[in-house]
């Protein structure tokens, strides 16, 4: 053997053990986000035949329904989180100067971006954790700048929008 294999055959072997933990915990996150999930379709399914949605919110529940299990949504909001993270910045900083109060959400809107926010982060733990990363990083700019943690609703639905409009062929991509 040369000088070079052994160093080799070592990080081969620590690649090979980091992928079966990989595939261990997302095994696991997915027992254990299952009841989370079947949430998800049971108040989307509630929602789309209720009815009560607006014709914004309607495809944006079909689209979490859709992805529910997906984990392109975690590509792509790592991506698109500080676009979204602007645009919010943006129109929070506009409606504090112009002494308003930024819009109260649909709570049952709320409710499924959260259910699909977990649903997404267990089916790509590694970019869950990134963008965590991201959101915790947003979160402290904004206390600092503006104190209006709703900020983070308008951030949050501005990623799902934008990633419905992302054309199919570059879904395949991530």
């Amino acid at each position: 053997m040369t000088d070079l294999s052994i160093p080799v055959i070592k990080t081969a072997g620590a690649v090979f053990i980091a992928a079966l933990f990989y595939i261990y915990l997302l095994n696991r996150l997915a027992v254990f986000v299952q009841p989370i999930r079947l949430k998800l379709a049971r108040e989307g399914s509630d929602l789309l035949r209720g009815g009560g949605l607006s014709q914004k919110d309607m495809p944006v529940v079909v689209f979490y329904l859709s992805k529910a299990y997906d984990a392109t949504p975690v590509f792509w909001g790592v991506i698109l989180f500080p676009v979204g993270a602007l645009l919010a910045f943006i129109k929070a900083v506009k409606t504090r100067f112009q002494g308003k109060v930024l819009p109260k959400g649909n709570s049952s809107m709320e409710r499924m971006a959260f259910l699909f926010s977990v649903s997404i982060l267990a089916a790509n733990p590694f970019l869950g954790a990134i963008l965590l990363l991201e959101f915790l990083a947003f979160a402290i700019f904004i206390i600092i700048t503006t104190a209006q943690l709703d900020v983070f609703r308008l951030a949050l639905g501005s990623i799902a929008r934008f990633e419905m409009h992302i054309p199919k062929p570059l879904h395949k991509l991530s």
